[in-house]
């Protein structure tokens, strides 16, 4: 028996009986329904989730004097959206294929459809790290990444002909530069360029001369004769496949 109780102030509707529904309904037609099951649906008359809403949702500040709200839809191609009331302006889309557009913008293409940061092992090819220490880090935005790759050198650590890492976290399809630093450890820092294409790593110094700048590769001897404690920061920032 489905039962209407007021009491202390506080009212009960209570549809009873296993698998009996909670109905409102206006005009003859059901608006709401919270289900035996708990789930509450408005717009629906079968909830899956514990609030289901067909429909849009819309959300206000009660304390905001430019009455901004902010709408949420589902468009009629799956694509999910959040409006701005003031003048009907889009402000966020996630596209069903993934992705996300800002500010109106619908094209599949321009879509924001990855962001991760993380680590990776640079696999120095002519370094032996010895007791050295080498770490490197990485931040893809779509298919623009940003990688940093370090090493210090430790008493037993070996520079070799180049300084090259065989490895990157995602592949540079095309010949990319950017720069480094190199460290004399407690004496002198030295500038110069990263150089990045398929899977390779490598930096360079500028040897400035009287007609042009040279790059010549790192190497036992170049930028200086490598020792304990100094070390390289490579940075590249490329496009990925």
């Amino acid at each position: 028996m489905s039962t209407i109780k007021s009491s202390t102030e506080h009212l009960t509707l209570n549809a009873d009986g296993s698998g009996k529904d909670l109905k409102l309904q206006t005009n003859g037609t059901e608006r709401v329904i919270v289900k035996s099951t708990g789930d509450v649906g408005i717009g629906t008359s079968s909830p899956s989730n514990s609030l289901h809403i067909k429909g849009d949702l819309r959300i206000e500040d009660g304390t905001d004097t430019t009455t901004r709200d902010y709408i949420f839809k589902t468009e009629t191609n799956g694509e999910f959206t959040i409006t701005d009331s003031v003048g009907s302006q889009e402000k966020l889309r996630i596209l069903p294929a993934g992705g996300i557009t800002f500010n109106g913008d619908t094209a599949a293409a321009n879509a924001l459809d990855d962001y991760e940061e993380g680590t990776w092992t640079p696999n120095w090819a002519s370094l032996t790290l010895g007791n050295g220490t080498s770490t490197g880090k990485y931040v893809k935005v779509g298919r623009l990444v940003h990688v940093t790759a370090y090493f210090q050198m430790g008493s037993t650590s070996v520079m070799g002909s180049k300084l090259e890492s065989t490895n990157l976290p995602f592949p540079c399809p095309n010949l990319t530069y950017s720069g480094c630093r190199y460290e004399n450890y407690q004496q002198s820092s030295y500038t110069g360029a990263t150089r990045t294409n398929g899977n390779l790593l490598r930096g360079y110094t500028i040897k400035t001369g009287s007609a042009q700048a040279l790059e010549q590769p790192a190497n036992t001897v170049n930028p200086f004769t490598w020792g304990t404690n100094d070390y390289a920061e490579l940075t590249i920032t490329y496009y990925t496949y």
